[in-house]
């Protein structure tokens, strides 16, 4: 299963940045996933109910695993990235890969030196305005 979301539509709607077509486009029945409708489907495919749906969310990692191999952790606070960052790592094999992604410039140095300091080296890294991503791969 593959989910990608890219947008809050509260922020979306107070973008100066972006026109009011722009907008009703990406809100649109065909437009973009949003982050809270992603959270949603992710929490219902592994099980939480519309009770627990609210609660669970708060406290969701965003974590897709593509087959047990390959882990990708995207639009996450920093912290929660570094917090987490042990068992983020157990869940990588030998030679596989991480992506971390949609991270904040500013977090993103210290974010990749703890997860080199867990036995992965940082192969890539792409910055697009205030946010960077990369790419590493377990050692061992």
């Amino acid at each position: 299963v593959l989910l990608e979301s890219n947008h809050d539509p509260d922020m979306l709607r107070t973008n100066p940045r972006y026109s009011a077509a722009l907008k009703a486009r990406i809100l649109g029945d065909h437009g973009h996933l949003s982050n809270e409708a992603c959270s949603a489907a992710l929490l219902r495919l592994i099980g939480a109910s519309d009770a627990t749906i609210g609660y669970t969310r708060q406290y969701l990692i965003w974590v897709l695993i593509v087959g047990g191999l390959q882990t990708e952790a995207s639009l996450l606070l920093g912290h929660l990235l570094r917090a987490f960052k042990v068992r983020i790592a157990s869940w990588v094999k030998p030679g596989k890969y991480l992506c971390l992604a949609g991270i904040l410039n500013e977090e993103f140095d210290a974010l990749s030196a703890d997860y080199v300091a867990l036995g992965f080296e940082e192969v890539g890294r792409e910055t697009l305005k205030e946010w960077t991503s990369g790419l590493f791969r377990k050692l061992g």
